[in-house]
């Protein structure tokens, strides 16, 4: 019981804060990588990626696996985020619902009928493998992956020249995505960059290269963007009282909404406060077509500010510098972080190397900035204008 215990809390840990633990070691993780994706074309071509029949509000699983708290746990942080519920079976699952079983290969066959069940094959690795196993889950319950979005071209360059022949097809451009739905570099469903590479060369970079680069693919777990996703899918209309705000969704019990980081409120409509005295005399600055600049020096933070345009026209951001005393890694909340897109429920930028002059897309009409720094002696420029 100690021992579940344990893995419980050290799983929840994992998924929230992303650290380093989850993955075991580097060569453990880039060897169950090969093999990640193996004949998943096939699945995608049967079932165009969405289904949702075997998955309803009392979802049934069956495990074959010996590890069994492992997906009890899984599930169970599922279930504390959306409406989701799932029981366990002893026997495999005939009608609706989800089986792992074990297998030579990893595969997924969705349903054909809406009778039956999501069968997930996975090699035993892959069972063992968090963010493998998750990654499976998430196609299960109709997840999609990024680098098959629509609008995936938007967001990552894939470089054909560097993927094997065996990969090509896993990077298909599916030319469909869910309404209402946006690329969120934090996925789950977000492959490794040398996923599919000929002699472990990269497959894709992402169009704010190198900023977002050395940030994909470090989560084990969900997303909020990709709990938000299966909220939506799932439990909309449950909770009608609750206008979440800020990229938001409702908690299972409709008591207040599920925030993303650095938001706070029962409707996630604020933004958190900083203590410090060197962050400055304000949190909220207003963009106008007059370049304005925001910046500190000397400082660790942590540092919250919102800039919003009056004339509801798009917030152009530089960071024209930033240096850090320290070492910072993003996965502890210390970096710059930058809430920039139209829903700021997807994962924001995370900038933790100094750099000059980075100017990014002018795409939403609110700006939403964080500063924490390790070490006393830090600093940060930005400019800011409304175009």
């Amino acid at each position: 019981m100690k021992r579940k215990l344990f893995f419980y809390f050290l799983f929840l840990l994992c998924l929230k804060c992303d650290l380093s633990i989850c993955y075991i070691n580097k060569h453990t993780f880039l060897e169950t990588e090969d093999n990640f994706f193996e004949r998943h074309e096939r699945s995608i071509k049967r079932a165009e990626l969405i289904s949702y029949g075997s998955v309803m509000m009392g979802t049934e699983f069956y495990v074959e696996f010996d590890k069994k708290y492992v997906l009890d746990n899984l599930f169970g942080y599922i279930s504390l985020q959306t409406c989701l519920k799932f029981n366990k079976k002893t026997s495999k699952i005939r009608g609706k619902g989800i089986n792992f079983l074990i297998s030579s290969k990893n595969k997924i066959s969705f349903p054909k009928h809406h009778n039956e069940p999501t069968n997930i094959y996975l090699k035993q690795s892959n069972f063992d493998n968090i963010r493998s196993l998750t990654y499976h889950v998430g196609l299960a319950l109709g997840l999609i992956p990024e680098i098959q979005r629509a609008d995936r071209d938007n967001y990552v360059n894939i470089i054909w020249q560097n993927t094997t022949s065996k990969s090509k097809p896993y990077f298909k451009n599916l030319k469909r995505s869910p309404p209402s739905t946006h690329f969120d570099y934090g996925s789950i469903m977000l492959v490794s960059p040398m996923y599919g590479g000929v002699n472990g060369q990269i497959t894709y970079r992402t169009n704010l290269y190198p900023y977002y680069d050395s940030l994909v693919y470090k989560r084990s777990g969900f997303s909020h963007y990709n709990f938000k996703t299966l909220s939506n899918k799932y439990c909309r209309n449950r909770c009608p009282q609750l206008v979440c705000q800020n990229g938001g969704f409702p908690s299972p019990n409709c008591k207040k909404c599920i925030c993303n980081y650095f938001f706070t409120g029962n409707l996630c409509e604020n933004i958190l406060t900083y203590q410090s005295k060197r962050c400055g005399s304000s949190q909220y600055y207003n963009a106008s077509s007059t370049i304005q600049y925001l910046n500190s020096s000397s400082i660790q933070g942590p540092c919250y500010y919102w800039i919003s345009s009056q004339n509801s026209r798009n917030v152009k951001i530089t960071v024209e510098k930033v240096n850090f005393n320290e070492l910072v890694t993003c996965t502890s909340d210390k970096g710059l972080f930058i809430y920039y897109r139209s829903d700021m429920g997807v994962t924001p930028l995370c900038i933790f190397n100094n750099i000059t002059k980075f100017t990014l897309p002018a795409v939403s009409n609110k700006i939403y900035i964080i500063f924490y720094g390790s070490g006393l002696y830090n600093s940060f420029n930005i400019s800011y204008q409304s175009i």
